[in-house]
């Protein structure tokens, strides 16, 4: 989100890189996402469902490297993206959003973005070769009976 409260897609992406943002905290909308972290990667994979409880597909964002402590994980994404709608099927989304980041400078330049663009061929190549997390079943999962998503812990927007 942009300060001015503007959703940040409301502007041209090298704008986005310009211009100051903002953040707000507001609840999941949508019917079903489980997000898998690896202890150690630079990317999260996440599984969607429809709202009618079948399963849509797999995504893997990339992130920084994820810094592990008692909370969770800080990372940070880093705009490349992996869509997977069938198994051993995927495609790159959002690679204008890197690249516009790279020439606007500042927080990615090109080495970063050979980093990025690096994860997300190892990540790709699980994908092609069917391997875990995405063979592993995770698209039969439910939450159990009851069960409550987790909350923020008081301090989560900590620096």
């Amino acid at each position: 989100m942009l300060d001015d409260g503007r959703p940040l897609r409301s502007v041209s992406a090298p704008e986005w890189f310009t211009r100051e943002l903002g953040a707000v905290l507001r609840p999941w909308a949508g019917y079903g996402l489980l997000m898998l972290i690896p202890r150690r990667g630079a990317h999260s994979v996440w599984l969607f469902w429809h709202d009618d409880g079948s399963f849509r597909g797999w995504y893997v964002n990339l992130e920084q490297p994820h810094v592990w402590h008692a909370g969770g994980c800080d990372t940070r994404d880093e705009l490349l993206d992996i869509t997977c709608d069938e198994p051993r099927r995927w495609s790159w989304k959002d690679g204008d959003e890197l690249e516009a980041a790279i020439e606007a400078g500042g927080v990615l330049g090109p080495r970063e973005g050979d980093r990025i663009r690096a994860e997300g061929r190892r990540v790709a190549e699980l994908i092609e070769q069917w391997d875990s997390p995405f063979a592993d079943g995770w698209e039969t999962w439910r939450p159990a009976e009851g069960w409550l998503a987790p909350r923020l812990t008081p301090d989560w927007a900590r620096t």
